[in-house]
């Protein structure tokens, strides 16, 4: 722990200028590709390493490496963002954000002018963008309305990562298109937002069974 503390501080003192401070006292730095890569295989990121990898090797690279540190110094989150938007965001050994940490990179996001592509981030499955605004759907405002699909499966991540225990509060939530929350760890839909249809299951070993729900 105390290597992982000193190699924080070396960072924050030798790039001030990169580093940000975020909420829950952790840390935001924006990290060369080749540093980028090796933290990124420390935390088992594959996908993250790979791209990091081949940015390194290139004279001119549009991608920005990121990582996020608790204040123990360890590797909590790791991002690509590529011409001002998230392109990836892992925790450690590929898992997709928690809902925690989905409210960290959305602040990280709007502090820097950061946005997401249309059809969301493979690994902050969460965060939606409408309108050039980033939103997160475990903090949505009263009687929001989503304007086409809502991603919340966790089928490609595997069966050994069940992602989500239950779902965010959106019973006051429209979603004009399908809202998929399959192949998670749920026991009931709970907080489900109005949809023109509705896809879950509730043991992801079984097939997904899709039924209509039609929006008010």
């Amino acid at each position: 722990m105390k290597n992982n503390i000193d190699k924080l501080k070396y960072l924050q003192n030798a790039m001030k200028d990169c580093c940000q401070q975020l909420p829950l006292k952790m840390t935001a730095v924006e990290l060369p590709a080749k540093i980028a890569e090796f933290e990124f295989t420390d935390m088992e990121c594959d996908t993250l390493a790979m791209s990091a990898s081949y940015s390194a090797n290139k004279k001119k690279s549009k991608s920005k490496y990121y990582v996020i540190y608790d204040y123990n110094g360890d590797t909590i989150i790791g991002l690509e963002v590529f011409k001002n938007k998230l392109y990836d965001a892992y925790e450690q050994n590929q898992m997709p954000l928690r809902p925690l940490y989905l409210h960290i990179v959305k602040m990280f996001l709007d502090t820097n002018k950061f946005t997401i592509p249309s059809l969301g981030v493979y690994g902050a499955r969460g965060l939606i963008q409408q309108r050039g605004k980033v939103y997160n759907v475990w903090e949505l405002p009263p009687n929001f309305v989503i304007h086409g699909d809502l991603e919340l499966s966790a089928y490609a991540y595997g069966p050994h990562r069940k992602y989500l225990t239950h779902l965010p509060y959106m019973s006051g939530v429209t979603v004009t298109g399908t809202f998929n929350c399959s192949f998670n760890n749920l026991k009931d839909l709970v907080g489900c937002p109005k949809a023109k249809k509705i896809i879950a299951n509730f043991n992801p070993l079984k097939s997904v069974r899709a039924r209509n729900h039609k929006t008010r």
